[in-house]
């Protein structure tokens, strides 16, 4: 079932004997500001696909699962996620503030939540033995993962404990308070993990992997130390980090991806330990993209880069 984009129809009102929503049968029905869906325990990926007037929405009490995209481009404010199973359920939610974690979810994929710049709030149901709030943030309940974190937590320096093993993609999107933090024993630094932040320094001292878009716009970003057990920079991970004024690479990275260092400015300098570099002969393969400093993909490196550099 699908609903004309341009249609009239605002609100919908699905009989209680409607038990699953399939994937994109609501599609880009744009004018759609209320779904009442009270017997439905799947709704299906990409379900209610930019449909961006939504902003009421009624389903089953206990879900068994909520697909990719299913809310992509809504404009809620407010949800309370109770099914046994969610995807990335979300993304361009703009309008997006508070979240609720129902006391049946068991499972969150890891960036469900995905970047949201106005998230204020995430709650935990208290009889939730899976997930729980600590200091504002979304972990898992024995405290080894942290999920979210809210873009307007009140803490300024933040040192993760050394029993948070991992941190999801997006965790600290769009933070706008946090200016320090030390992630004490992640080994692997998520996908857009500070995107858009406004993060000033960032200790990772047993990173192994820096995954793409790690640090992507981070504009206020002054300092980090890549440590000697780093050995992949993902693509476009410190993309348009213009208050860095110089990085260090050490001989370890064996592998960076494009435009990695992507709009880095005159003014900038990378230093690499290497006193070579290996451009990789093949996608799949070991050595560094050959537009893994390019301004852009088109013009060639603006920023300083020394070779056979040490660690001051």
């Amino acid at each position: 079932y699908s609903l004309n984009a341009n249609g009239p129809l605002s609100a919908l009102v699905l009989p209680i004997s409607v038990t699953k929503i399939d994937k994109s049968a609501l599609d880009n029905s744009k004018k759609l500001t209320t779904l009442t869906a009270p017997g439905v325990t799947i709704l299906g990926s990409m379900a209610l696909y930019r449909c961006e007037s939504l902003t009421e929405i009624t389903l089953a009490d206990t879900m068994e699962s909520i697909g990719y995209f299913a809310f992509y481009d809504c404009s809620l404010e407010e949800i309370k996620l109770n099914a046994k199973e969610i995807k990335q359920a979300f993304s361009s939610n703009e309008k997006l503030q508070k979240v609720i974690i129902g006391k049946d979810v068991e499972k969150l994929e890891n960036g469900f939540l995905g970047m949201q710049s106005n998230l204020s709030s995430i709650e935990v149901d208290s009889s939730n033995t899976n997930f729980k709030i600590i200091d504002e943030m979304l972990y898992s309940y024995d405290g080894t993962r942290l999920l979210k974190c809210p873009v307007s937590i009140a803490q300024e320096n933040l040192i993760l404990p050394e029993t948070v093993t991992s941190v999801d993609s997006d965790a600290f999107a769009y933070c706008k308070n946090i200016k320090s933090i030390t992630l004490t024993n992640i080994e692997n630094i998520s996908s857009a993990l500070f995107y858009r932040s406004e993060i000033t320094n960032v200790s990772i001292p047993k990173a192994k992997i820096i995954k793409l878009s790690a640090f992507y716009d981070c504009k206020k970003l002054e300092s980090i130390y890549i440590p000697d057990t780093v050995t992949e920079i993902g693509s476009k991970a410190f993309y348009q980090t213009s208050a860095l004024k110089s990085i260090f690479i050490p001989a370890s990275v064996k592998t960076i991806d494009d435009l990695a260092f992507g709009y880095w400015e005159n003014d900038q300098t990378i230093n690499c330990e290497h006193s070579e570099i290996i451009i990789r002969t093949s996608f799949f393969g070991p050595g560094w993209d050959e537009e893994w400093s390019n301004y852009d993909y088109e013009t060639p490196a603006k920023a300083v880069i020394n070779l056979n550099a040490t660690r001051n």
